[in-house]
């Protein structure tokens, strides 16, 4: 799927994870909880009354049968100049339209400041643009959050059973702005042509910031804007803790034959990994391993990724 394509190749950038198609910062915000559905969309956790789920919003815990948390450490927001975000294997290159008018496609301004052509080397190539500024929210800690997922994962297992397929995330940072164009393709001879307003144009992770041109009929953007006269914007990335709750019987298959003694012995075990913990709901013991969003797969479990997931080390 696309999503996952995406996802995975722009991870060069050090954000967390790419939406595919952003996100309302109304719902993916830091202390949000929920998962990456099998469309790459972002599925909040939804409590008895409809409200969704949030570390910073007390009223969406206890009555939902969840402990409190003591409180959310805002960082300072952070604004900040993108330029083009390009995936893995993708390259910009600067066209000499002034030498040769005709490389400006139709429907870019012929007094535009720069014209890029993006081509990739691989079978995948993505471009994301965004409005500046790019608002970076976050909050601190991290072992509050893995602590209280600790004391809270039977009833998050028991009220919200699609973890167990999807995995479980806690937001801790977001990007956002109020306009994002997002280009895909998959063809190595093809060049997908941006213009810039401006003539300096960077693509490194800070850049200037400057108004583009797509060309006309290049129907393959997705563009994604914010309401006016609202405080929603779209997000772009997030990133956070990303849990993934295994019945135990995935890696041992004869555990109901343990001894009572025998099972609290190797629980002892597991909690001792790093990043990983044992809980019982229902009578059925689980592994749950957490990881820092941004180095593997958020999500349902993919093709090819038992291997990957079992070692413990990347998700």
């Amino acid at each position: 799927m696309l999503n996952a394509v995406y996802r995975d190749k722009m991870q060069r950038h050090p954000y967390g994870y790419a939406c595919y198609q952003p996100e309302s910062s109304l719902i993916v915000k830091p202390g949000a909880l929920g998962y990456v559905n099998n469309d790459g969309r972002w599925s909040p956790l939804v409590a008895k009354n409809g409200s969704n789920i949030d570390l910073g919003v007390p009223e969406t815990l206890v009555p939902n049968g969840l402990g409190s948390f003591d409180k959310l450490f805002a960082a300072p927001p952070e604004e900040m100049s993108w330029g083009p975000k390009i995936s893995d294997g993708a390259n910009g290159i600067s066209l000499d339209f002034k030498a040769n008018a005709s490389l400006i496609p139709a429907g870019v301004p012929a007094d535009i400041g720069a014209l890029f052509g993006f081509k990739t080397d691989e079978s995948f190539g993505a471009i994301l643009m965004t409005t500046n500024p790019v608002t970076r929210e976050a909050v601190y800690g991290e072992r509050a959050y893995k602590n209280w997922c600790k004391t809270n994962a039977p009833v998050i297992i028991s009220n919200w059973p699609d973890v167990e397929d999807h995995g479980l995330v806690i937001v801790t940072s977001i990007h956002k702005t109020t306009r994002a164009d997002l280009r895909t393709w998959q063809d190595k001879r093809q060049e997908i042509k941006v213009g810039f307003k401006a003539s300096a144009v960077g693509l490194g992770e800070l850049a200037p910031s400057s108004e583009w041109y797509k060309a006309l009929g290049d129907d393959g953007w997705i563009s994604s804007e914010a309401p006016s006269n609202t405080s929603e914007q779209k997000v772009v990335f997030f990133g956070g803790l990303f849990w993934r709750f295994n019945k135990l019987s995935k890696y041992l298959p004869g555990q109901d034959q343990l001894t009572s003694s025998e099972f609290k012995k190797l629980r002892s075990v597991i909690d001792q990994l790093p990043n990983s913990f044992s809980t019982v709901y229902n009578g059925t013991p689980y592994i749950v391993s957490c990881n820092e969003i941004g180095r593997g797969q958020v999500g349902p479990e993919g093709p090819g990724k038992e291997d990957e997931e079992d070692s413990g080390m990347e998700y």
